[in-house]
């Protein structure tokens, strides 16, 4: 593996992270819940393993709210920046919202390993860019050519 090492920290700076290994994907989740969370048309979750993704300032400031049975979204106490989510099913992992990642760095992510998900429940207006595969429920990988 090549030396990989991207940080990222809350609004306010409270809550610093580093990540040292490039994610192994990056979703852009249409939800509804995600786009009330994050105030925004879609959250950027980077899936990588939890051994490689660091706290290095502020764990203290740390909360959660358990969106749905078994997801837990941190977030700064001070600022209320989504930091990463936690899921029961699969502790070894997490997802980091790459938007939090100091000076637009790159997570890493392969090309082929980035979609929109849950396009169904996007906002009526949203016209984002479809070049990337889309899914209309969670997805492990790329969409069939024939599908979108």
């Amino acid at each position: 593996m090549t030396d990989f090492h991207v940080t990222g920290r809350c609004l306010c700076g409270a809550v610093v992270y580093r990540v040292t290994a490039p994610a192994k994907r990056l979703e852009h989740c249409h939800c509804t819940y995600c786009r009330r969370a994050h105030g925004a048309l879609y959250a950027s979750g980077a899936l990588v393993d939890a051994a490689h993704f660091h706290i290095d300032r502020g764990a203290d400031r740390l909360r959660f709210h358990t969106s749905t049975p078994g997801n837990h979204r941190w977030f700064c106490a001070g600022c209320g920046c989504h930091i990463y989510m936690s899921v029961d099913d699969g502790p070894a992992q997490v997802y980091y919202w790459a938007a939090s990642l100091d000076e637009g760095m790159h997570p890493g992510h392969p090309d082929d390993r980035e979609w929109h998900l849950f396009v169904a429940s996007k906002a009526r207006w949203d016209r984002f860019d479809q070049a990337l595969p889309v899914h209309d429920a969670y997805a492990d990988g790329p969409a069939p050519a024939d599908e979108g």
